[in-house]
């Protein structure tokens, strides 16, 4: 029987760099994966894909926690996804 499992992420969306500068926007994206039940999913595998198709993957901690230090600033498609449970977006 396969489940929905919950992402809730927290956007750490603080631009490094001044308005007038060349460099790219970075922010940074957290958060945490739990079960139905809210108990923390350690092991599951959290991506983060670029609309320009840039990717990068991370797997939670025992706490169920994942983050992305540097991203740059865009909109990205995040998807957690661990074995008995359905993919989560």
């Amino acid at each position: 029987m396969r489940t929905a499992l919950a992402v809730v992420v927290f956007l750490a969306a603080s631009a490094a760099g001044a308005v007038f500068s060349a460099q790219p926007a970075v922010g940074g994206l957290a958060g945490g994966v739990v079960d139905p039940f809210g108990d923390p999913l350690s092991g599951v595998e959290v991506s983060a894909e670029s609309v320009s198709g840039y990717r990068e993957v991370r797997e939670t901690d025992s706490a169920g926690a994942f983050r992305f230090a540097s991203l740059v600033a865009g909109r990205y498609r995040v998807v957690a996804a661990v074995t008995d449970f359905e993919p989560e977006e």
